[in-house]
């Protein structure tokens, strides 16, 4: 399956962070996906846009497809597993305090999972949160 992990230009482009999403990328890769890594950084002038460190992660199908396979289904949650334990370890090893907040999206940009972690634990988001004030980048092409 083909992935593409985008990091909006919602913070700092720290070399920090790139490693680490490129770690991400890698652990994904592992999994047998095809992963490009689409990074953006923050416009000159700017800061302070969010405090959440932001991560989405499109996915090289529909939502109906997701929805019809259990086969998808069952990869979309060894990616959302694999991106959680990733997040999990930045702060345990206090290379960030910052949350983190992931979506999974098809290629239409349609959410399929989201959710953010933070200290006190992880938390998955509904379809209420999904409208949060973090914008929504708009489809991909994955083919």
């Amino acid at each position: 399956m083909r992935l593409i992990i985008y990091k909006p230009g919602t913070e700092r482009f720290l070399e920090e962070r790139i490693n680490a999403l490129d770690e991400l990328a890698g652990e994904l890769a592992t999994m047998g996906h095809d992963v490009e890594r689409d990074y953006h950084e923050q416009a000159p002038g700017r800061y302070g846009i969010t405090w959440w460190e932001v991560v989405y992660i499109y996915v090289g199908m529909k939502a109906l497809d997701a929805v019809t396979s259990r086969a998808l289904d069952a990869m979309l949650d060894r990616i959302v597993e694999t991106a959680k334990r990733w997040a999990h370890e930045r702060m345990a090893h206090k290379r960030t305090s910052r949350p983190e907040y992931f979506a999974v999206l098809d290629t239409e940009g349609k959410v399929l999972r989201s959710w953010k972690i933070d200290k006190e634990g992880e938390e998955e988001q509904t379809e209420k949160d999904r409208k949060s004030p973090i914008r929504r980048p708009a489809r991909r092409d994955l083919d």
